[in-house]
């Protein structure tokens, strides 16, 4: 009590700040996907995190990194709608429940999967009253088909789908043309450039 001439001496109470997380590690993404990209890293050792940062850029030059998934409860993300054989750049942060944030990952690189190269030059022949026509396979070995397309004043008009490297088809009319073109499509859907035109004329 005041007065009293003793001396009050006030608790002095240390407070160690919580430490940040530690910036995830362990970042691993699969190129050559279509249009997407599997993303996975290691869990944080922390026992407090609440959730994972996403984030973007395309190309591999300095483009901006843009916020585009918050992960909660897992460390695994599926980024879909990406462009065919293009560059995508990641980097991960983590925040625990607190909302204290790691530093960013190390930056991990990607590239999509490139749609097919085009079927090379068809040739044909007249055989039968049929136009039968023949192309070399491109380099791709995960093929699944070719779509066949008679090219019109309006453009091309889809005529036929095969799994070989062959189609045929009545031959035009004495003296008339038809003119085609050939893709390739891959197991993935992805479907090439058009190959280059034949004309045939009828017999």
């Amino acid at each position: 009590p005041p007065g009293s001439g003793k001396t009050t001496l006030a608790r002095i109470i240390a407070a160690t700040t919580k430490p940040r997380p530690v910036k995830p590690t362990g970042f691993q993404g699969e190129s050559g996907k279509a249009k997407a990209s599997a993303l996975r890293w290691s869990a944080n050792p922390e026992k407090d995190i609440a959730a994972y940062h996403l984030f973007r850029a395309e190309g591999s030059g300095g483009g901006e990194f843009s916020r585009i998934a918050t992960v909660k409860g897992g460390n695994s993300y599926a980024d879909q709608g990406l462009k065919n054989d293009s560059v995508y750049r990641y980097r991960l942060q983590a925040e625990d429940r607190d909302g204290l944030l790691s530093d960013f990952s190390e930056v991990l690189s990607i590239r999509t999967k490139a749609r097919p190269t085009p079927p090379g030059r068809p040739s044909v022949q007249l055989s039968g009253g049929q136009a039968v026509l023949t192309w070399p396979a491109p380099q791709e070995k995960d093929i699944q088909g070719y779509t066949i397309y008679e090219k019109g004043f309006f453009g091309a008009e889809k005529i036929g789908a095969v799994s070989e490297t062959s189609f045929r088809e009545a031959a035009p009319p004495k003296g008339k043309t038809k003119t085609y073109l050939v893709t390739a499509t891959d197991r993935d859907g992805l479907e090439s450039d058009p190959s280059a035109e034949i004309t045939v004329t009828g017999p």
